[in-house]
């Protein structure tokens, strides 16, 4: 329908100037609108959907890739099974989305922010509890041991890794010339949270 418009497809609809729907079940809409694939949609002036099954929408669209759809003026969707919003240098966003829910459904800037923000508290935590823990064992390393002569001590050390500061104490016994027992507490803060270490061990020499 339209001077020039031609539907050679059985079935298939030409509607406007010069607008062709050669493939099977196709449906060319507007002018100069082509629907060449089979089972494929042209809607728009020069839209064109070639691939199989493809739908084309928006002046100047193009849908050339199988069950491929352009949505919007100037969009190319020139891959199988994809669908394009726009072109290289014309892109465009889709907006009002609404979270995404199943595995193959697309997520929001907000779920990735969100993602990525929750990420990155677990990292940080992570890394508070690191740096808490080497603090408090340099805190540890820092008391001195019992003197060769000496049947007991205690002593304090304090350690401090990336913003982490630790103060340990410890308590150590020489049980006789060959054993040695020790005991220790340390304890970190940084960050808003507080850590808390024990060690115990026990030295034998001849």
């Amino acid at each position: 329908m339209g001077e020039g418009a031609q539907a050679n497809g059985d079935p298939t609809v030409a509607i406007g100037l010069h607008a062709v729907a050669n493939g099977s079940n196709s449906v060319a809409l507007g002018s100069n609108s082509k629907a060449y694939g089979v089972g494929s949609v042209a809607i728009g002036a020069n839209s064109q959907a070639l691939g199989v099954g493809s739908m084309a929408m928006g002046l100047n669209s193009v849908a050339s890739g199988n069950n491929s759809v352009a949505i919007g003026s100037g969009s190319i969707a020139n891959a199988d099974n994809t669908v394009s919003m726009g072109s290289e240098g014309n892109e465009r966003r889709i907006t009002n989305v609404a979270p995404g829910v199943n595995p193959t459904d697309a997520a929001t800037v907000g779920q990735v922010t969100n993602q990525i923000n929750q990420l990155n508290s677990q990292v940080n935590n992570w890394a508070n509890n690191t740096y808490s823990g080497i603090a408090m064992a340099g805190a540890f390393a820092a008391i001195p041991q019992v003197e060769k002569n000496d049947r007991f001590n205690v002593g304090a050390g304090i350690g401090n890794y990336v913003g982490k500061t630790a103060l340990a104490v410890g308590f150590g016994a020489r049980v006789n010339e060959h054993t040695q027992l020790r005991f220790g507490l340390s304890s970190a803060t940084g960050g808003g949270n507080q850590h808390l270490m024990l060690n115990a061990g026990v030295g034998f020499s001849w």
